[in-house]
């Protein structure tokens, strides 16, 4: 079966249905693999000791963890780029290029907006909030996974990584999807 574009949505159904996809199932989505990825890290936490591969190759317990974390991080962007694929692919997107793509791009802004309020905020009060309140509130789509990561920076870096990685999946899948065969 040829990947043939759906036809017959308008483009306010098509806007519609992509902010859904963009604010609930994108979100939910990331924090479930970012649960997997955490597993994993807590799983690696378990060793007590150092491990030694060779007589010349030892790994710390330290060494290892930070192994593990970018692991995981690796896994975490593997998985944002290979469902925006799946959706760029498969999903009916609006034909017009600015139409497809603003939203993508209106969430990323915001994202680097949120982390940029946390990175320069002097003190811990933004705007008179706590910045572990104030994270929590800007990125509600993202609530659940953030008592797992408990620092606030680490938040608006997923949320980050996942808008931006699905969009580059999402043009990388588009893109695809209108080359002739």
């Amino acid at each position: 079966m040829k990947n043939v574009p759906r036809v017959g949505k308008s483009i306010f159904s098509t806007l519609i249905h992509m902010l859904i996809v963009l604010l609930v199932v994108l979100p939910l989505c990331s924090q479930i693999l970012a649960f997997f990825c955490l597993l994993l890290f807590d799983s690696s936490s378990w060793f007590s000791r150092d491990l030694t591969f060779h007589s010349n190759l030892m790994v710390s317990r330290e060494g290892l963890l930070t192994l593990t974390l970018w692991f995981c991080l690796a896994v975490f962007c593997f998985g944002m780029l290979m469902m925006g694929n799946l959706y760029g692919k498969y999903a009916a997107l609006p034909t017009n290029q600015r139409l497809r793509y603003i939203p993508f791009l209106i969430l990323i802004v915001y994202t680097v907006g949120i982390g940029a309020v946390i990175f320069f905020a002097t003190g811990d009060k933004i705007w008179g909030h706590q910045q572990r309140d104030f994270v929590f509130v800007a990125l509600m789509p993202f609530f659940w996974i953030e008592a797992f990561l408990r620092q606030p920076y680490w938040l608006p870096l997923m949320a980050f990584l996942t808008y931006s990685l699905f969009t580059v999946g999402v043009f990388s899948g588009s893109r695809r999807q209108q080359e002739p065969r």
